[in-house]
């Protein structure tokens, strides 16, 4: 515990990759871990939905994350209680960092500052280091005390016991006294005296004074203390921890009503929020009134507890509705009230009225049955509410509009679970949209719940999936299994002792998906054919990066490194026998007015040349190749930062949605670097294309920019947006090489946007025309000649006339790609502020600008 009362542990890792974690144990929390988990190749969900990594977009709602990743093998934590050391040590945590070996163990210390209503560190260092320390913990007079292992896992037969004290002779002292009145608490029997110590430097003297006055039944002494500040902002006399002490005291003696004035009146925030707590530890329902203000308290701590305490309260309409209101404030920015809110409506709230809170099948339906459509926070706060009930009803939001939602909903059914509901999450399985965790879920329940319809749904599912995608094994793996009445779970390791099946013996004489293993023979052939088979002669055109020999040939068709992650197979099958049906953006035939022709330069009747088994394996083949494109995300400020770039919290929001991206998308992964160092020859080599969010002259190391160049002529993609041609003014070949420079931003509002070809990967998306508001360039040495423009400014959405508008042609490019070499180049001028960034629309249109440039 720290002085204001919150518990803090540090707990291990699991040894697959995670790391060590420092949590915060909020009352009714979930850390996540099972025991189960360990057992698991992956770990269940721990590893492979990050559960282990603090906060971060995407991560489950219903867990309490650590709030920092710390240690490699905690085994002992301590909190300084106040005496002993120098003042510069108040609030600071000690840890035994246990690693095996003494050069890489010892003990951490670190802090913590208030972050809302929660927690975040501010501070973190090796403290004591080489030795192998097992546990640490405070002497009576705040010498530290570690115990040293010595040497190895197994250990040498001994230990040690170190004894670390201040050099400072005035901290030793107050850690002496604090010592001698440890040693004399059994005498001490005088009220006022104990009353005084409440206010002692070290927390063990507090408490020890608390727990003493409680025990002489010291109510009216404590109440005194507590109310000692009973008019807004008057500076009290006492020091703030007594008071909360003496609020302590009261909560044990069943006396909190005594402070019911203060509810109104307290000026101080930490008091305050424990005189919060306080009436719901007791259970005061005189209270709740000014528990509703409270909700909207400046201070986040006081809406944390005020809204525990309602909870503490029971069931009440009123409440409920106020808790509600403060989830849609809240608007899962602060995931500590957003805890308080979920725990306070599972108990004040009924399932049914949860329930009644799920987005209707649409808005259509919902506004013409007068039903109001709720928020995603309240949304969200009700699903989490119905895991804490382990209610059913909670089934009404596995089809929420919102995938996050849905998503939090099966993981409650699964993983409590709540079996009653996990027919309709089974049902779940080939809905269009669903999140991987979700759709795992419903795999895993098909097998739980065992009808005959839930096994052909995995029929269906394996038949349509991606050859050699993890789930898709996952549920032939379970088709071939369905007919066992018993064994664990796979999914969580738990142990099944009776699987109901509707048929028993549904799986025996049946043609199911094929496993893996049996697949590898048909890609083997199908890898024979695509490079030996002289009918198909595939490598004429085409070339799988990592596979073929050599180098790539003229560009005909697509690089097929990643073709699995793009086309189904049903698509890689009508490429080989209908190919001009689906041509691939970027490799189009145009005539000479520019338009495309029905033609596909591959061979048509391939169908034809090959036996219908070559074809069935050269598919089997083509979509196993999913390597991800791999995109080094550059963001660097050398002249002015725009918003989007700035760091926050280790990164930017550019940064930050790239990752967002990749996470939803298998095509590609990303690697942000701002490390100028980055561009030389051999730091590029990996990377498949390279994106600029930067304004000025970089400072890229001697040779860098001879790397660029060459890594885009060999092939590589270079990707911009918005701010990128405001970069390297004094590199005449970076303007050539990417199309133009910045010249001035005349228009910051609403403007239309002529899409001059939708059949663009990047603009597939976005019609003929569209709005968006955004700060529009103009470019220099800029013009159409070597670029296929996809966007343009419509000059009639906006004033012509404004100063700053330097283009007397009226043609003002937004968004274009051209070649260098055998690489291509995509830039966009759309990206300056943080609603464009978070918006679908912008998303697709630069995702699929550069899937279309890593196409080689």
């Amino acid at each position: 515990f720290d002085d204001y009362g919150n518990l803090w542990t540090v707990d291990n890792n699991c040894d697959a990759g995670d790391r060590a974690r420092i949590v915060y144990l909020m009352e009714g929390g979930d850390c996540g871990w099972r025991m189960n988990y360990q057992y698991l190749p992956d770990r269940g969900p721990w590893m492979p939905e990050s559960w282990w990594k603090p906060e971060h977009e995407g991560q489950p709602a219903f867990l309490n994350p650590p709030i920092a990743n710390l240690t490699s093998g905690p085994s002992g934590i301590a909190c300084y209680p106040g005496t002993g050391l120098p003042a510069s040590f108040r609030g600071s945590f000690f840890v035994a960092d246990f690693l095996g070996t003494p050069d890489g163990s010892g003990i951490r210390r670190f802090t913590m500052e208030p972050d809302g209503a929660g927690f975040n560190m501010n501070f973190d260092e090796k403290f004591i280091w080489k030795t192998l320390a097992t546990d640490v913990d405070f002497m009576p007079n705040g010498n530290i005390m570690v115990a040293d292992w010595v040497e190895g896992w197994t250990g040498v037969g001994k230990g040690r016991l170190w004894l670390v004290a201040s050099n400072d002779a005035e901290a030793r002292a107050s850690g002496d006294e604090t010592a001698a009145l440890l040693g004399s608490f059994h005498s001490q029997n005088d009220i006022d005296d104990l009353v005084e110590l409440l206010a002692h430097q070290d927390r063990r003297i507090r408490l020890a004074a608390q727990f003493k006055l409680v025990e002489l039944n010291a109510g009216s002494a404590l109440t005194r203390l507590a109310m000692n500040n009973t008019v807004a902002k008057v500076e009290t006399s006492q020091p703030q921890l007594a008071r909360i002490h003496a609020i302590w005291g009261l909560v044990q003696l069943g006396l909190a009503a005594n402070l019911l004035p203060l509810l109104e009146s307290e000026a101080d925030d930490q008091v305050r929020a424990q005189l919060a707590k306080a009436m719901g530890e007791n259970a005061i329902d005189a209270a709740r009134q000014q528990l509703l203000i409270l909700l909207g308290d400046s201070f986040p701590r006081v809406r944390y507890f005020a809204a525990m305490s309602l909870g503490k309260l029971g069931r009440n309409d009123i409440s409920a509705n106020a808790l509600l209101t403060l989830a849609d404030e809240n608007a899962n920015d602060d995931r500590f009230i957003r805890h308080a809110v979920v725990w306070a409506l599972a108990q004040t709230t009924t399932a049914l009225e949860l329930a009644a809170l799920a987005a209707p099948a649409s808005a259509i339906d919902g506004r013409r049955l007068g039903r109001p459509i709720r928020s995603a926070s309240i949304r969200l706060a009700a699903v989490l509410a119905l895991r804490l009930q382990g209610s059913p009803e909670i089934v009404a939001f596995l089809t929420d509009p919102d995938k996050f939602i849905a998503t939090e909903a099966a993981i409650a059914i699964y993983d409590l679970p709540i079996e009653p509901a996990l027919g309709k999450l089974a049902d779940t399985i080939n809905r269009p949209d669903i999140s991987r965790s979700h759709l795992r879920r419903a795999i895993h329940a098909c097998f739980l719940v065992g009808r005959n319809h839930h096994a052909q749904a995995l029929v269906d599912y394996s038949n349509s999936g991606t050859v050699g995608d993890s789930l898709r094994e996952e549920a032939v793996e379970i088709l071939h299994n369905w007919n066992q009445s018993d064994g664990f779970d796979r999914l969580h390791n738990t142990w099944r002792p009776h699987l109901p099946r509707e048929n028993p013996t549904w799986a025996t004489g049946r043609e199911l998906p094929l496993a893996k293993a049996e697949i590898e023979n048909s890609f083997a052939r199908g890898r024979k054919v695509f490079f030996e088979n002289p009918a198909a002669s595939c490598q004429r055109c085409h070339w799988i990066e990592g596979q073929s020999g050599g180098e790539a040939p003229s560009e005909v068709g697509p690089e097929l490194s990643s073709i699995g992650l793009m086309l189904a197979n049903m698509e890689l099958r009508e490429s080989i026998t209908d190919p001009a049906a689906s041509i691939a953006p970027g490799f189009e035939i145009r005539g000479q007015d520019g338009e495309v022709l029905a033609l596909s330069a591959m061979t048509p009747v391939l169908d034809k040349m090959l036996k219908a088994e070559e074809i069935d394996d050269l598919v089997t083949y083509l979509a196993s190749l999913k390597r991800p494109k791999k995109i080094l995300v550059h963001v660097y400020s050398a002249g002015f930062e725009h918003g989007v770039a700035k760091l926050r919290d280790g990164s930017s929001l550019v940064e930050r949605s790239w990752e967002k991206w990749a996470a939803e998308d298998q095509r590609f992964e990303i690697v942000s670097d701002r490390s100028p160092e980055r561009f030389t020859a051999a730091g590029l080599a990996e990377f498949d294309a390279v994106f600029l969010y930067t304004t000025g002259e970089l400072p890229w190391p001697q040779g860098g920019k001879q790397a660029l160049l060459d890594f885009v002529a060999n092939g590589g993609a270079l990707i911009g947006s918005h701010c990128a041609s405001d970069t390297f003014y004094d590199w005449p070949e970076f303007g050539e090489l990417l199309g133009g420079w910045f010249d001035g931003h005349p228009w910051h509002e609403k403007v239309g946007v002529n899409v001059e070809d939708n059949n663009h990967l990047s603009t597939l998306h976005l019609g003929e025309h569209f709005e968006i508001i955004d700060e529009i360039y103009q470019f220099k040495n800029w013009d159409r000649t070597d670029k296929r423009v996809l966007l343009s400014l419509d000059t009639t959405s906006v004033d012509m006339q404004r100063a700053g508008i330097k283009r007397d042609d009226g043609d003002f490019g937004i968004s274009w790609t051209r070649r260098h070499g055998k690489g291509r180049i995509f830039y966009t001028g759309l990206g300056h502020r943080p609603e464009v960034w978070r918006s679908q629309l912008f998303r697709d249109h630069l995702v699929g600008g550069t899937i279309w440039a890593t196409r080689k």
